[in-house]
């Protein structure tokens, strides 16, 4: 007989560190936890990023994924990953003021791709639109920050328009 021992954890423990705010073109593209038994990705993916000026920096990706997934009482793969589209193309911008004002938006266009394991729910291709926004102040103590994401995107019944205001002090 053991004896669990788990480290204990606390509630939003990682809202609670000193987060550094991050622009777009380093947050994850993927709409959702792929939820699925066991699969296979395969990714190619290309990148650049080019800094224009002091204000301003831009970017460009593309990604091809192929997807199989399993589903353990089944034989043979019942179909692709959950959220993983075959192609991926993202168009970006940042621009910092001096006053501590950073502005980001990116583009995302998305192929087809399902949002269950079983591939029955089908996500319709189409280019959705992230803004982000945030100001910091000069003692780096406070951090007000807003985001509208998956505007103009293709919805469904899991998939909306979300808005959001974080405002945080840090000491």
């Amino acid at each position: 007989m053991g004896v669990d021992l788990r480290t204990p954890s606390l509630p939003f423990l990682e809202e609670m560190r000193n987060v550094q705010l991050v622009n777009l073109s380093t947050t994850d593209l993927l709409e959702d936890t792929p939820s699925f038994d066991a699969g296979t990705l395969k990714t190619l993916g290309a990148g650049v990023n080019h800094m224009f000026n002091r204000r301003w920096s831009g970017y460009a990706k593309y990604l091809y994924q192929g997807s199989e997934s399993h589903i353990y009482d089944t034989e043979g793969p019942a179909g692709r990953i959950p959220y993983i589209p075959r192609h991926t193309a993202v168009l970006g911008a940042t621009w910092v003021s001096p006053q501590r004002f950073y502005v980001s938006g990116r583009a995302v266009y998305r192929s087809e791709r399902f949002e269950d394991k079983e591939n029955l729910t089908r996500m319709a291709p189409g280019w959705g639109l992230d803004l982000m926004g945030f100001w910091e102040s000069q003692d780096k103590h406070w951090v007000v920050g807003v985001a509208a994401l998956n505007l103009w995107a293709p919805k469904s019944d899991r998939r909306k328009t979300r808005y959001v205001l974080d405002a945080r002090y840090r000491f």
